[in-house]
């Protein structure tokens, strides 16, 4: 889990990350984090380094943020989306409870997203477009880094020059 974030380059392509491992242990990473934010549980793979300064760290190599399983990591996560906001996703999860949110947005149920107060049709409809486009672009970089054998910033790149639907057309 990123417990802190010490520095982040203004580009987001290298920051200093104090994370904390499910064990308790506190650990140093340095990389490009790509949207991950305190709070959030990560998924990182990288090369140990030895600094001369500031002892050893992780380098980052590829970094996934991991759904959350809690109400507030939920929310948090959700509150990331366009369309949704820190208030609305509270309300989502609230009502659906973390893995229920996630099921509705993962599977289009804009009927479960229909019975939270303020939620319109329309208003469900555009939730799940961006709900859909986040996965695309989380699914492009897991493709384009593992089948492709990519890093961060190279990935990133593609998806930009080919948008998010590249896996199909790659």
């Amino acid at each position: 889990r990123i417990d802190r974030i010490g520095w982040a380059s203004a580009a987001g392509d290298y920051t200093i990350v104090d994370l904390v491992r499910e064990d308790g242990e506190a650990v140093t990473v340095v990389g490009a984090l790509r949207g991950a934010q305190v709070g959030d549980a990560v998924l990182v793979t990288g090369a140990w380094e030895q600094h001369p300064k500031y002892g050893m760290r992780l380098r980052i190599v590829t970094v996934e943020v991991q759904r959350p399983s809690d109400r507030a990591g939920a929310a948090r996560y959700l509150a990331r989306l366009p369309q949704i906001g820190s208030e609305r996703a509270g309300q989502i999860v609230d009502a659906l409870g973390p893995g229920g949110a996630f099921a509705a947005l993962d599977g289009g149920d804009a009927e479960a997203l229909c019975r939270i107060p303020g939620i319109t049709p329309e208003r469900a409809a555009d939730i799940l477009l961006a709900a859909n486009r986040d996965r695309a672009h989380r699914d492009a970089i897991v493709f384009l880094r593992g089948a492709c054998g990519l890093g961060d910033r190279q990935a990133e790149a593609v998806i930009e020059s080919m948008g998010d639907d590249c896996v199909a057309a790659l």
